[in-house]
């Protein structure tokens, strides 16, 4: 009975806020998935609030540009993530609200200081050329991996990484490059 009192768009932010009150929990996290759905006023709150699984939530979830863009700049790197995935399916997902702004939003992560921040990114099959390019020369073996991984059709990232010094990004340079034909 809570849990639905708490998940309905229509209830009052004053009881979406006595959820947010408790969390984390599932109820709190329950609401804050509710995304745009939510007033100005929850969305504030979820904002500010110190849980960090509650504005990885709504990061998930929005499709208002500019809640986005502040949840891409929160300082857990986790909400960042958050907000990379949302960014790098918006057009999958055919959220074209996200549109003005996801460009600049993955160009934003993919410098983010956290490997697994640009591992997100590294992940979007939307990403320009030369981002996936960039994310591909990272100093991370993870993001390299990442890249390799979901944009196996780029032959010049694969030859650049069939010598990379992570064994298993060879070996996956290797296999998209066998992949294309191109061994």
């Amino acid at each position: 009975m809570r849990n639905e009192a708490a998940t309905n768009t229509a209830a009052t932010a004053r009881v979406h806020e006595a959820a947010l009150n408790d969390a984390p929990n599932d109820v709190g996290r329950n609401v804050a998935q509710l995304g745009d759905r939510l007033s100005a006023a929850t969305v504030q709150l979820i904002l500010g609030h110190p849980a960090v699984v509650l504005r990885a939530d709504l990061a998930e979830t929005t499709v208002e540009p500019i809640v986005l863009m502040q949840l891409a700049s929160d300082p857990s790197p986790r909400v960042r993530a958050s907000a990379a995935a949302n960014a790098g399916t918006a057009r999958f997902f055919r959220k074209e609200a996200l549109s003005p702004v996801t460009a600049a939003l993955l160009e934003q992560l993919c410098q983010d200081p956290r490997s697994e921040v640009r591992s997100v990114v590294a992940k979007s099959s939307d990403l320009p050329t030369d981002l996936v390019r960039r994310l591909a020369q990272d100093s991370s073996a993870v993001v390299r991996w990442w890249t390799l991984v979901h944009h196996p059709d780029d032959e010049v990232i694969a030859r650049q990484l069939l010598d990379d010094s992570d064994p298993t990004n060879a070996a996956q340079a290797a296999a998209n490059l066998r992949a294309l034909g191109r061994s």
